[in-house]
C-alpha cells in the first residue's frame, strides 16, 4: 500500500499471487474515518484498467504469478487536529 503521488486523495494497493494456480480474495476497507469514493484496477503504470464498484469491499480473483494493483480514492468523514 502507498499513498497516491498526484493530488488526488487515496491509496493504491498492489498485490502478488506467486502460486502456480489462481486465487480469489476480498479487500476490505475500515470505513469509520474515511469513505471510499471511487475505486479502480490499475496497470503498473497507473493506466485504468476498469472502474470496480464503489464500496468498502474489493472482489478480485487473480492470476498464477499475476500483479493486481487497485487505485482507491477517498475522502476523510471528520477533521483531525493535532495538538502540539
Amino acid at each position: 500500500m502507498r499513498m497516491r503521488n498526484d493530488a488526488d486523495d487515496g491509496i493504491v494497493l498492489r498485490l502478488y499471487n506467486p502460486e502456480d494456480v489462481s486465487c480469489t480474495g476480498t479487500i476490505t476497507l475500515n470505513t469509520k474515518a474515511v469513505t471510499v469514493t471511487k475505486v479502480e484496477e490499475t496497470n503498473l503504470l497507473g493506466d485504468i484498467i476498469r472502474p470496480l464498484n464503489t464500496s468498502n469491499h474489493i472482489d478480485f480473483t487473480c492470476n498464477p504469478m499475476e500483479i493486481k494493483t487497485f487505485r482507491v480514492y477517498l475522502h476523510l468523514k471528520e477533521t483531525v487536529s493535532i495538538d502540539y
